[in-house]
């Protein structure tokens, strides 16, 4: 089988390597060629390319429930853990005049959580929907929340996929997003340099109400073959991702 290298990394260090043949990957996208695999996916999506709701979504169940529910050809299936690599990732915002939005576009998004579109729109740091407090309970009492729910969208890539999904975390999993990343930083380790393994924990709001909350761990480091591909792959996908419309369905929102 040909080899393809490209990049590698170790612990702490990201280095340049040589060309030359692929090597066999748990990963049937890292098993072949790159540049073709990319080259198919723009091909094939043309000059329209594609909206988030285009791809397969994975969210956070709702009532605190503890298994993922993941599309495959065979319908829905329930994994206690999720391992995959995260290709890209963005940060957005999402505001629903009804505390009922079905799915239903959002009122006002935002793509890179800084500017909103929509009603209100505009700066999103100085949005009163943004602030703390400005969220409401089903019984419309203030909470504690942001109103314009923040959430981190993955392009996630499993083992036995050819293409990502989207793994959505509500707000309430943003923190445990972030502290993961920072770890990998502190370790050398860049987010699609590894696998990550993503589970669900119990937890309740202020109100007694049951939710699940992301946890996020390192798997382990890519080979410097897969490590050249995911990084070739996850860069066609991020130019394809920036511009893709940010329709983001109230379901992903969660807590």
């Amino acid at each position: 089988m040909a080899k393809h290298k490209e990049e590698t990394i170790s612990k702490g260090d990201v280095a340049t390597v040589q060309s030359g043949e692929l090597v066999p990957s748990n990963f049937k996208a890292l098993s072949v060629d790159a540049k073709q695999l990319t080259t198919f996916m723009k091909d094939n999506l043309g000059g329209q390319g594609f909206r988030l709701t285009d791809l397969d979504k994975i969210k956070v169940p709702s009532g605190g429930g503890s298994t993922w529910e993941v599309p495959t050809l065979q319908g829905n299936k329930p994994y206690q853990v999720l391992e995959g690599i995260i290709l890209h990732f963005k940060d957005v915002r999402a505001y629903w005049k009804e505390k009922d939005g079905g799915n239903k576009p959002p009122d006002c998004s935002s793509s890179d959580s800084a500017h909103g579109v929509g009603d209100p729109g505009g700066d999103c740091q100085k949005c009163p929907f943004a602030q703390f407090g400005s969220a409401t309970d089903d019984r419309g009492n203030a909470a504690g929340g942001q109103a314009c729910k923040a959430m981190r969208l993955f392009l996630f890539l499993r083992e036995d996929d050819m293409i990502p999904m989207i793994v959505a975390l509500p707000p309430t999993s943003l923190q445990n997003a972030k502290k993961y990343f920072l770890r990998l930083v502190a370790n050398g380790y860049p987010f699609y340099g590894v696998t990550t393994q993503i589970r669900l924990e119990q937890a309740k709001n202020p109100q007694g109400k049951p939710y699940s909350k992301a946890v996020l761990n390192m798997g382990r480091k890519l080979e410097p073959e897969e490590f050249a591909n995911a990084k070739a792959i996850g860069q066609a996908m991020k130019d394809l991702f920036d511009q893709a419309s940010q329709v983001i369905d109230a379901d992903v929102a969660g807590e």
